[in-house]
């Protein structure tokens, strides 16, 4: 038997583990590796965003010690006697379930030999009881003793050096668990309905008192509950009577969705005396209602003791999504050196077919260099551009008529109709800041559909800060780009991203599947809002480059986002990780008519790439990696660039597969912090976009696979790797519970409409499946629903 106190630390520890990433000290050694690869820890909470305040003995390099490298060293001049060496973080809310731990330079004549933490009680900087801790080891343990149960919104961390040394530390790792608000609903006043064949000793399963039974006189039985409001992050688990003939030897709990009660995740054997384990249940699955059915074996009678449920609110934490403000993002500008007209003033004629881009780039520099730059009318009509270099200072101001056609270029590589701050043609452009480019009115229009360039986009963004991009109507043609790359610049051994920015009011027509309005690759402090994408995916934030992955940098942290939308298309919103350990996501609004789901979250994961001066074929590659990582380690390859014959194997979470490629290659499958996504509403339709491994889902609400299309040859020449057919669900979630790269997207009040009974509201790792649609051999795609 257990205490309650013992079931709620229980949800704690889950709760943990569904919001963790691995601490940053896995880069010292295979053995350091080995100690923390497969734990769960809480959100990290030693990061720039946190910072607050350092004493002053610290040398310059003192925010090396949270910067997720344990390479890079921190280092003070002092001891650290009467003043202390410190530093402090604000988490700007309570948090609890701390694990903090540090790992020391250890490079004379720098270390530490002892260390203590305080917190933030009642007004004052408050030792914990723990006070000074020694400190006489090279590695990240032991961690400082804290109770489970202390809570803070903000710490200091001091350290000191023995006699003849100075304080240095690579890294300090503090994670905690933001203080939510679980609540038990398996309560009397939440009953609702139960079996006949209940005993009137019902009452114990639900008295709190593990030693009160609740018996049966059947076989199977439940019990049905309504909360009275919809709840999240449930954990859920049973103490059984186990006295015969009283006992259970199987569950099931079903929820109340689309005006039906539906199975979560089937019938799950149970053989255990204690609360273990918990009904498997994805976090973000989320109900305000639930049925929970046991049955005994043969011959036996269902007899419990217990039963928890136990969820958070939706929105819990808060009264839910935190406010935007825009100037949290974007500074208007106060001052300026004049107006300017394109065409009055540069001589462009907009009712020609010729390139303006000559003239467009002499007004952006003649702008840009004035003392406080100044603002561009571009007038109703069209021009034709290409690789246009936006300027720092310069604001364009672009009429509701005018339109932007690309030049026809033909020499088959990429191109966008602006850069700013990238790398072209091996000229490395300046950082652009203080920019901005907004329509006028319903918005100007890029139009992409009478050129035959399929290698399109419209924004390249690298090196640049404070901007604001809005008011944009898009019609594209299944250019093989999204419209805006948020991407990263490479100025020597340091990658550069977009930072403090607001993208606004975009409408997109005719995305290829694979792409979409916007995709992030590095990216701090950005605003999307109110955009609108028919195809793809409308905000992809897959943080997936080559570079990125060659410099160990980039990634996106503190996005919000608001009012995403997507029609007949793969997903409204997509988290895809890869490497990069990202912070976290805001999305207040999603809207999906007609899409295979309106959240997509993909699980972290590492890829090798056959390097660029070699030839392989899939085979070879795969024989490759596995010769270097281990039998079995590596996936099976899929082509990517070099004409085919660069190939990328995907690193399998077996045996010690991943800790070989992170010793050999600092590369470890990547996460988000927690995020959360609010107010998502998923219409059903039959023309959305759907991956092949997705088709099996149909097991369920389409076993007959009707309506599901292939894409012909002359449509789409990759056969196999996208369909056209009818929505799948609300939230399809693959990230995977009980890993060190685990990591939650938090779903708060998901509506659906318009879906067959039954059918998905969030398919995730335990979602049974099976190839009911015959993936070669159905029917072609009409030009009508491809061309749509």
């Amino acid at each position: 038997m257990i205490n309650r106190n013992d079931k709620l630390r229980g949800v704690n520890k889950r709760i943990i583990k569904n919001t963790s990433i691995v601490r940053k000290g896995l880069a010292i050694s295979a053995s350091a590796f080995a100690l923390v690869v497969g734990q769960a820890y809480a959100a990290d909470l030693a990061k720039p965003s946190t910072y607050s305040d350092h004493s002053s003995a610290w040398q310059g390099n003192y925010a090396n010690a949270y910067d997720g490298n344990n390479g890079n060293e921190a280092r003070a001049n002092s001891r650290g006697t009467a003043s202390d060496v410190w530093l402090e973080f604000d988490f700007a809310s309570q948090h609890t379930n701390f694990d903090i731990t540090f790992l020391e330079d250890n490079s004379y004549p720098y270390a530490v030999s002892r260390w203590k933490v305080q917190g933030w009680q009642n007004g004052q900087w408050t030792d914990l009881p723990s006070g000074w801790q020694a400190h006489n080891s090279t590695d990240l343990d032991p961690a400082y003793p804290i109770d489970s149960s202390y809570r803070t919104d903000k710490m200091r961390v001091l350290f000191q050096a023995g006699s003849g040394n100075e304080v240095g530390l690579n890294e300090l790792n503090i994670a905690g668990d933001p203080v939510s608000s679980t609540v038990e609903l398996a309560t009397t006043a939440n009953l609702t309905d139960l079996t006949p064949a209940w005993w009137s000793n019902h009452v114990n399963v639900l008295d709190d008192v593990d030693t009160n039974i609740g018996q049966s006189s059947a076989r199977e039985v439940y019990m049905e509950f309504d909360f009275g409001a919809t709840y999240s992050n449930f954990d859920i688990s049973f103490l059984e009577d186990n006295v015969y003939p009283y006992a259970v030897s199987r569950w099931k709990i079903q929820g109340w969705q689309n005006g039906a009660w539906q199975d979560i995740a089937g019938w799950q054997a149970h053989n255990s005396t204690s609360f273990a384990p918990v009904y498997p249940i994805a976090s973000n699955y989320a109900t305000d209602k639930m049925r929970v059915y046991f049955q005994a074996s043969t011959d036996e009678r269902v007899g419990v003791n217990e039963l928890n449920i136990i969820g958070t609110p939706q929105g819990a934490g808060g009264s839910g999504p935190t406010p935007i403000v825009d100037s949290q993002f974007y500074t208007e500008p106060t001052q300026s050196s004049g107006t300017f007209n394109l065409v009055n003033d540069y001589g462009v004629n907009n009712s020609d077919t010729s390139d303006d881009t000559a003239l467009l780039q002499q007004a952006l520099d003649e702008i840009s260099a004035l003392p406080q730059g100044g603002k561009l009318f571009i007038p109703a009509g069209d021009y034709y551009l290409l690789d246009v270099k936006l300027r720092s200072n310069v604001h364009l101001d672009i009429a509701s008529g005018a339109t932007i056609y690309p030049t026809w270029n033909g020499d088959g590589r990429n191109h966008r109709i602006f850069e700013l701050g990238t790398v072209r043609d091996g000229v490395t452009e300046p950082k652009v800041e203080n920019f901005s480019l907004i329509g006028r009115n319903n918005g100007f229009v890029v139009d992409f559909t009478q050129s035959n360039d399929p290698n399109l986009a419209v924004f390249n963004m690298g090196d640049m800060q404070n901007f604001k991009i809005s008011n944009i109507r898009i019609k594209d043609k299944k250019t093989i780009f999204a419209s805006f790359l948020v991407g990263v610049t490479r100025k020597g051994n340091n990658l550069y991203w977009p930072k403090d920015g607001i993208i606004e009011k975009i409408t997109q027509t005719d995305a290829l599947f694979g792409y979409g309005v916007i995709q992030t690759y590095g990216a701090d402090n950005i605003l999307f809002r109110d955009l609108d994408g028919e195809g793809g995916i409308t905000l992809r934030m897959e943080t997936d480059n080559l570079v990125m992955k060659d410099l160990k940098q980039g990634g996106i942290r503190n996005i919000y986002a608001e009012n995403i939308k997507c029609t007949d298309g793969l997903a409204a919103v997509m988290f895809g990780p890869h490497f990069m350990q990202n912070g976290a996501v805001q999305v207040n609004g999603v809207e999906a008519n007609g899409c295979g789901f309106a959240v997509r979250v993909d699980t972290g994961y590492v890829e090798l790439f056959s390097p660029a001066n070699e030839t392989h074929t899939r085979d070879s590659w795969k024989a490759a990696v596995n010769a270097e990582l281990g039998s079995g380690c590596a996936a099976t390859p899929y082509a990517r660039g070099n004409g085919g014959t660069r190939w990328a194997a995907r690193i399998n979470d077996v045996g010690n597969c991943l800790t070989n490629v992170y010793n050999n290659y600092g590369l470890k499958p990547g996460t988000f912090e927690t995020s959360d996504i609010y107010n998502v509403n998923a219409t059903f339709g039959t023309d959305a976009h759907l991956k092949q491994d997705q088709l099996d889902y149909f097991e369920l609400s389409n076993p007959t696979c009707d309506n599901v299309c292939l894409p012909t040859t002359s449509q789409w020449s990759k056969q196999g790797q996208i369909y056209l057919g009818p929505s799948l669900g609300g939230v399809i979630d693959k990230t995977v519970d009980g890993k060190s790269y685990d990591f939650d997207v938090n779903i708060h009040n998901l509506n659906m409409s318009g879906y067959p009974t039954p059918s998905h509201v969030t398919v995730d790792n335990n979602t049974s499946s099976s190839r009911v649609c015959s993936y070669y051999g159905m029917s072609a795609c009409p030009n009508s629903r491809w061309n749509k």
